[in-house]
């Protein structure tokens, strides 16, 4: 009798769990026609394009079709343009000398040493994995990729976490969110000048010195127009917890923690101090990098300058979106109906249990 019990038990649980992943998969959208991918999770959006590898993210309280009070249904398409909002787009990579003047190809050379335009390359879109896992929390992937223009890649993996944790890059330990949006960005393959076998020329058309890093700048649109450090002292006052952890106490900060702006609308960047070099070693960025300045009302331009290397250089920036001031009264909804969801198919899978037995 218990192995049928079992087998029975075992079928239901199987047959209920792939509604709830169902349910969440079915919220996202494909189409690879348009090399778009949206993904949503934890009143989250994300939408990754492959046309200028542009990625956006906002808040959004997913409702109901059966929402009688909602008759203009504003909840149910996310609008990326808003302000609440934010954007991320490679812009360009420029390598720099040691004393961090630009350096670019000589007449008689056939390797480009900057890329002004990334946003104009053809981006592959890989297929989304919306049942995975990131350093063991529950996650979505979807990767895009790009061939610069002399052979090296950049790769472009977006992340949306489906539950809290804690997460490792190099040094730095610190918290994500169920709804944190992460970003690596991977160059690999960057031919540098060696002042030999492949020469450079400085901004002045003289001769350059060795090239030494690669500047990588992205632009960001915000809603805060100057972007504000905060560290987990000040988040506190506002009722957030801490995201930097210190693995010796997690009661003591100290440098192996990433920076924190905050972005307006409740939502924050979290960008790391340092890089991982083929995908292991750690390296600290030089002193003012990664360097978020204004360039308009809600521009933004993030440099970051990567060490030199043959193999690969990874960048991980972080977003939290939190709740737009004019979406709070809304924030509990759709928590009450995802725990309706749950509760409802717990207790229907209960009962067929009662009722077997």
């Amino acid at each position: 009798m218990l192995a049928p019990r079992l087998a029975f038990i075992l079928l239901l649980s199987s047959y209920f769990g792939s509604i709830l992943i169902t349910s969440v998969e079915c919220s996202d959208e494909v189409d690879m026609e348009k090399k778009t991918v949206k993904m949503r999770g934890s009143n989250t959006s994300v939408l990754v394009e492959g046309d200028g590898g542009k990625i956006s993210t906002l808040y959004f309280e997913e409702d109901d079709d059966d929402d009688e009070d909602d008759e203009e249904s504003e909840d149910e398409v996310e609008d990326f343009d808003d302000e609440n909002a934010l954007s991320f787009q490679v812009e360009s990579l420029q390598e720099v000398d040691e004393s961090g003047k630009p350096v670019k190809a000589s007449e008689s050379s056939e390797i480009e040493h900057s890329v002004s335009s990334v946003r104009s390359l053809p981006f592959t879109v890989s297929a989304l994995q919306n049942s995975t896992t990131y350093q063991n929390l529950t996650a979505k992937t979807v990767t895009l990729q790009a061939q610069l223009p002399n052979m090296a890649t950049l790769e472009l993996m977006v992340v949306l976490f489906l539950e809290d944790g804690t997460i490792k890059f190099g040094n730095e330990t610190f918290k994500v969110l169920s709804g944190t949006m992460k970003f690596n960005i991977n160059v690999t393959g960057w031919q540098y000048c060696d002042g030999a076998t492949v020469s450079c020329l400085s901004d002045s058309n003289q001769p350059a010195a060795v090239g030494d890093s690669l500047d990588l700048a992205l632009t960001v649109k915000s809603e805060a127009e100057d972007p504000e450090e905060v560290d987990d002292a000040k988040r506190a006052e506002t009722g957030k917890d801490p995201i930097c952890v210190d693995p010796d106490d997690p009661n003591e900060e100290d440098d192996d923690c990433p920076v924190v702006y905050d972005m307006g609308g409740n939502s924050e960047m979290v960008l790391n101090k340092g890089v991982l070099v083929n995908n292991m070693d750690y390296v600290a960025m030089p002193q003012g990098f990664p360097n978020l300045e204004k360039t308009g009302m809600m521009q933004k331009k993030l440099t970051f300058r990567l060490p030199k290397t043959p193999g690969s250089v990874i960048i991980d920036p972080s977003v939290n979106i939190g709740v737009p001031p004019k979406k709070q009264p809304g924030n509990s909804g759709a928590s009450i109906k995802a725990s309706s969801l749950c509760f409802f198919t717990l207790a229907l899978l209960l009962s067929v249990l009662i009722a077997h037995f």
